[in-house]
């Protein structure tokens, strides 16, 4: 698979959930192979400057690549019944 290939899916990806609903992972713990030119995170420049290429925008790719999953755990965090962090001082 190339970076090209990558770039198509997360498009599709876009365009099934929303861009507000998808982001990218760099857990690359137990796979046989990654995308050519995507062996590990610091690839990520490359698959985003297609991306950007091919229209996205900045705040797209901010979303994409971080802002969506903190929005996500802020909001999770908000509505826990239990503290998501230690209540207690840590030494």
């Amino acid at each position: 698979m190339t970076v090209d290939q990558v770039a198509d899916h997360v498009e599709h990806a876009r365009e099934v959930a929303g861009v507000d609903h998808i982001g990218l992972g760099g857990d690359y713990d137990g796979v046989d192979h990654q995308p050519t030119g995507l062996g590990d995170v610091s690839g990520y420049p490359v698959l985003l400057r297609e991306l950007a290429d091919r229209g996205w925008s900045r705040p797209e790719l901010e979303a994409l690549t971080g802002r969506n999953v903190l929005r996500v755990l802020r909001a999770a965090e908000e509505r826990a019944t239990e503290p998501l962090w230690p209540t207690v001082p840590l030494r």
